[in-house]
């Protein structure tokens, strides 16, 4: 299939549009619920230890008001996830030069959900506010070595065709989770510990949603937005 730089790039934007708005929708009934529970809980410990110290202690940063503040940020913070998800594997799509269908593009979205959620989720479950969790660099170094190696091993898994590059993609599949992910600093109660495995699932729903609309949208948009500037009728007019 020919490609444009305008077919990938709408393909991008269009995609993580409709990716970003569904996963919005399901926020709004999944996790967005219980995020709300959970910062109850959340400043109700921050509020107890402030009381415990002499000074007066702002136990409040900068966040959006409640209503429709609060519901446009999320919604623009979902959105920019969604196109920045698209690129992604709009990205990958175009370097693989293979062909792209629902199915297919189907196949590219569980692969994106195994690559940012599913792999690192192994080892780093989805949390809402209140616990604690390890410090956010070692987390954040983990995450991202996790859904980079999944990401590498899973192409030379899929893509490759020597017996010994697939052995490696099976290798960096497992490394990270050998190697561990970093723990919690303290126990929660058993209350929010109830919370969190409600807001796992949740999580994990939403985001399945996004990517399967992404790799539909992508499957459905890509061919289309490539073909359109490639027209016989377009061609011969240039």
């Amino acid at each position: 299939m020919p490609l444009t730089l305008r077919g990938v790039l709408l393909t991008a934007l269009v995609s993580g549009l409709l990716a970003g708005l569904v996963f919005f929708g399901v926020q709004s009934v999944t996790t967005r619920p219980l995020i709300v529970q959970a910062e109850i809980y959340e400043q109700s410990e921050l509020h107890a230890a402030a009381s415990m110290q002499s000074h007066t202690t702002d136990v409040h940063g900068w966040e959006p008001e409640e209503g429709s503040e609060r519901t446009a940020y999320t919604l623009a913070a979902d959105v920019l996830i969604g196109i920045g998800y698209a690129f992604l594997l709009v990205g990958a799509i175009s370097l693989s030069g293979r062909t792209i269908s629902l199915a297919s593009g189907l196949a590219w979205g569980a692969a994106g959900f195994l690559v940012f959620t599913g792999a690192p989720s192994l080892g780093l479950l989805p949390e809402p506010p209140g616990g604690h969790p390890a410090a956010l660099l070692l987390r954040q170094v983990w995450w991202l070595g996790t859904a980079g190696a999944t990401a590498v091993g899973l192409w030379m898994l899929v893509m490759q065709d020597r017996r010994w590059l697939r052995a490696a993609g099976v290798a960096l599949l497992i490394v990270p989770h050998l190697i561990g992910a970093p723990q919690a600093t303290g126990a929660e109660t058993e209350a929010y510990a109830a919370l969190s495995i409600r807001f796992v699932w949740a999580s994990l729903t939403a985001n399945a949603a996004l990517w399967v609309t992404l790799g539909l949208a992508v499957g459905w948009l890509f061919p289309w937005f490539n073909r359109v500037p490639l027209a016989p009728s377009l061609r011969a007019r240039v």
